[in-house]
């Protein structure tokens, strides 16, 4: 979050506002190398996502880019990808949309791999990142839903659990 807020006063791409919610986000993504946008200078932050988009975001999550792998894009991260049977359970061609399911297992196949030019896996480099708070990507705990915690939905922020299960701005405890 620090890199974010840090980066959210820039303009790096022609279709990302300075004063959207997700401004530094994106620059801290595009900064360390892993969403690039395109070559025309736009980021299309509301465009669906291909497979071979995603799966060029995970290969770079794993230390891998166009040093490594060239300019043959999208093929030469399709290969590479396969070749690490990070895409195992999925079938879908390089243009097709992907969803979240797939993105999960996309992800989860990517976990067991080595990082390129390091000596350990990609779990254990994500696993090094301490999270205090809990991500709830569904619940069917009628208890846990987000208007039960007085947390409204398009309040973006960080939440903790309180024993009482109500929900307070991390900035507030």
């Amino acid at each position: 979050d620090d890199e974010a807020t840090a980066k959210s006063g820039i303009k790096k791409f022609n279709d990302v506002e300075i004063g959207q919610w997700s401004t530094g986000y994106i620059n801290a993504v595009a900064d360390n190398g892993y969403i690039l946008g395109y070559p025309n200078g736009y980021y299309m932050p509301n465009n669906n996502i291909t497979y071979a988009e995603m799966t060029t975001i995970v290969l770079r999550l794993l230390g891998y880019n166009s040093t490594v792998l060239g300019d043959n894009w999208p093929f030469a991260y399709m290969y590479k990808t396969n070749e690490l049977s990070i895409t195992k359970g999925i079938t879908l061609n390089d243009y097709d949309l992907i969803n979240r399911a797939q993105t999960c297992q996309l992800i989860d196949n990517a976990l067991s791999e080595t990082v390129y030019g390091k000596n350990e896996k990609l779990l254990s480099v994500v696993s090094a990142i301490k999270y205090s708070d809990p991500i709830v990507i569904k619940s069917t705990d009628p208890y846990m839903s987000l208007a039960s915690l007085g947390i409204n939905p398009s309040n973006i922020g960080s939440y903790s659990i309180i024993r009482d299960k109500k929900a307070a701005r991390v900035s507030d405890i």
